[in-house]
């Protein structure tokens, strides 16, 4: 027996394109969820990590101005050229700070904020507590004291301020990688599910086309054929799905009472006519 032989036509109807409903929303809801992921992933590329590569290298170049415009205070200098290096060195030092400001907001909870933000801070205040030897009379005084200052102990607590904004420019680096990987993951992944759902919907709308087709149409084109005997008053057919609950059972069992009606109805008449040639008077 077909699944659902006995089902009214209409509960077919409803459970056939309810289900195809139910496809497509849920197409629809996997389609949602998985571009939610693409988009977390894709944001995090565009709101994070994009901003703090270009911050940290706008941080970085102020630092090298700053460094390369405090060697112009080793060199003899009148006191008009002195107050510009000084201005200079002062609008760099406002770079910096500004830089640093705008990084805070971007700072990653974790190893960025507990370690490596605090590593850079620590480095950059040492390399500013000796910065300020650089205008003790002493140095001033004595030029080859100040480039051999310069170039030693202040060269090193640099290489350690550079060394510790390298290492976060790394982190980024690395989280940038990741947030792009799982970008595009989260794509791979929405392509293979969105194509398997529409596959499994394309399955479900054939096997309800199929089923549909069994179990309605198959059966109405008999009950046609059999009509069309009917019609022509042709009694001697084996009347199909009498036994079936639906609409279908509905139609062969009225067939049936009709082509039980014409039978009567012609054997009544053939009766009539044969009672009306009886009574004919002889020739």
């Amino acid at each position: 027996m077909a699944l659902g032989q006995n089902w009214r036509i209409g509960t077919k109807m409803r459970l056939a394109f309810g289900g195809l409903a139910a496809a497509v929303l849920l197409t629809g809801l996997v389609g949602l969820y998985e571009a939610r992921q693409m988009n977390a992933a894709t944001k995090d590329v565009a709101a994070n990590r994009i901003p703090s590569v270009v911050t940290v290298d706008r941080l970085g170049r102020a630092l090298e101005r700053f460094r390369s415009l405090q060697s112009t205070h080793l060199q003899p200098l009148d006191a008009q050229e002195l107050a510009s290096a000084d201005q200079r060195q002062a609008e760099a030092r406002a770079a910096i700070d500004k830089a640093r400001r705008d990084y805070q907001p971007l700072i990653d909870p974790g190893v960025e904020h507990d370690k490596l933000i605090p590593a850079f801070d620590a480095a950059w205040s040492a390399y500013l507590s000796l910065s300020a030897r650089l205008a003790e009379p002493a140095m001033r005084d004595d030029p080859a004291k100040a480039v051999a200052f310069f170039s030693g102990e202040l060269q090193k607590s640099f290489v350690r301020v550079r060394e510790a904004l390298e290492a976060d420019i790394a982190y980024n680096a690395r989280q940038g990688d990741a947030a792009i990987e799982a970008a595009d993951k989260a794509n791979t992944q929405a392509s293979w599910v969105l194509g398997a759902i529409t596959l499994l919907a394309l399955a479900a709308a054939t096997l309800a086309a199929m089923w549909l087709n069994r179990t309605v149409v198959q059966r109405v084109l008999r009950l046609a054929g059999v009509t069309r005997q009917l019609a022509r008053r042709d009694y001697d057919f084996e009347l199909p799905c009498t036994t079936r609950a639906d609409e279908i059972g509905d139609l062969a069992r009225a067939i049936g009472d009709c082509r039980t009606g014409l039978m009567e109805a012609d054997r009544a008449a053939a009766a009539q006519a044969i009672s009306a040639a009886l009574a004919l008077p002889s020739a």
